[in-house]
């Protein structure tokens, strides 16, 4: 589709998070990813979060130790706007 794999990894987080009921700043972090990407934030919740959190929902313990730390982690550099440029761990 064209989309950053930075922006990509953002969305996944964001919506492995919702996923894993890891409560966040979401509009926060929607209106970050549309300062940083463009486009107004109801793409990045349709084309982005929401997909991804569709995804992961259906997958059996998907919620590991290990995501959970990583997310706690990665969602308020989200919420700061500190977005990966290479796919790696913020």
């Amino acid at each position: 589709m064209g989309w950053d794999s930075g922006l990509q990894y953002a969305w996944s987080r964001a919506g492995a998070a919702l996923t894993c009921n890891i409560e966040y700043k979401k509009d926060r972090v929607l209106s970050e990813m549309s300062k940083k990407y463009g486009n107004p934030p109801i793409i990045h919740e349709i084309n982005g979060v929401s997909f991804h959190h569709a995804q992961s929902k259906r997958i059996k313990s998907f919620c590991t130790k290990e995501r959970i730390d990583e997310l706690e982690m990665v969602i308020p550099k989200l919420e700061r706007g500190e977005f990966s440029e290479n796919n790696e761990l913020l």
